[in-house]
């Protein structure tokens, strides 16, 4: 997901670890990434958000758009990533997110007046809520296949058969 990041032109990149993190870091090691470590990942999504998103403003005080990636989800490449930007660029809106399975979630993109929600995203909720709470400044980026991610070793097993 780095690499299609970079290749997409996302800069600074930032990858929050938790439960793996001495192993994730070493397979980072040759990326441009920078790598933020939540210690208490295990309370929720949210506050890995929370991790990132404070890591990246801090690198980038400017900065204007954060894309949430997970590493989960296979179908998501440097076409995917360009194609979110693109659609930002077309709408104005401040939020793109995928539109797949009668929802919305990541990956998405929002700009700098979602900062705010997104470093105070309780532990328990993802960016979902955050999309869901006013449909009006959301874009919708039809991706059907982002309905699959890898969550375990028979998920991996599923999608490989399936290719």
């Amino acid at each position: 997901m780095v690499d299609h990041a970079s290749e997409a032109g996302c800069e600074p990149i930032g990858v929050v670890i938790g439960s793996y993190a001495k192993k994730v870091k070493a397979q980072l090691g040759d990326t441009s990434a920078k790598i933020f470590e939540n210690h208490n990942w295990s309370a929720g999504i949210g506050g890995s958000i929370r991790v990132g998103v404070q890591g990246l403003i801090e690198m980038e005080p400017r900065l204007n758009a954060i894309a949430l990636l997970a590493c989960d989800q296979p179908f998501v490449d440097t076409g995917v990533i360009k194609r979110l930007f693109a659609l930002r660029e077309k709408t104005n809106k401040a939020i793109v997110a995928s539109s797949y399975s009668a929802t919305l979630g990541i990956p998405a993109l929002f700009d700098r007046s979602c900062f705010s929600e997104l470093l105070a995203l309780e532990y328990s909720n993802g960016a979902k809520s955050i999309i869901l709470r006013n449909r009006k400044r959301v874009a919708k980026f039809p991706f059907p296949k982002d309905r699959i991610d890898i969550d375990t070793a028979a998920d991996y097993t599923s999608l490989t058969e399936v290719k």
